[in-house]
């Protein structure tokens, strides 16, 4: 006769090869700053983050009711300065989830606002190809390894 395994020693065994990658809600158009890094980023992981992209308020805010993002990244440029109205919105639906903000050709204070209104970071996206190694080395380190 066979002994049997409880259904507790047989998920913990399990449990491993069942890990869920980080996932990422991407609140930017399609070529804004914080969609071009994180699929950047997502492309030199190979696939080890998930990436939800979507471009509008409401579909962000619907998003996270039925997934648990571990980073929101928000992207800001001058020709969508608005995003940063969302935040407050963002910090009140996800607390306790990481929320970064990442622009281009914005005046740094704008930028700062972002702290104020709930960000936990904000990142500049570089025009050099070196520091945009380092950026995604930061944000795969600092964000995405705690995720």
């Amino acid at each position: 006769m066979r002994a049997q395994t409880s259904l507790s020693a047989l998920s913990y065994r399990l449990a491993p090869a069942i890990a869920c990658p980080p996932q990422v809600l991407v609140i930017d158009r399609p070529d804004g700053p914080a969609s071009v890094l994180l699929d950047t980023l997502s492309l030199l992981l190979d696939g080890a983050i998930s990436v939800t992209a979507v471009e509008d308020h409401d579909d962000a805010l619907r998003a996270l009711d039925y997934y648990d993002f571990g980073l929101i990244a928000v992207g800001v440029d001058q020709r969508r300065p608005t995003q940063i109205a969302l935040l407050p919105h963002l910090a009140t639906r996800a607390a306790g989830r990481l929320i970064v903000v990442i622009g281009r050709d914005m005046p740094s204070s704008a930028l700062q606002r972002a702290r104020r209104f709930g960000a936990q970071d904000v990142l500049f996206l570089p025009d050099r190809a070196a520091d945009l190694r380092a950026l995604l080395a930061r944000l795969n380190e600092s964000y995405l390894c705690a995720a």
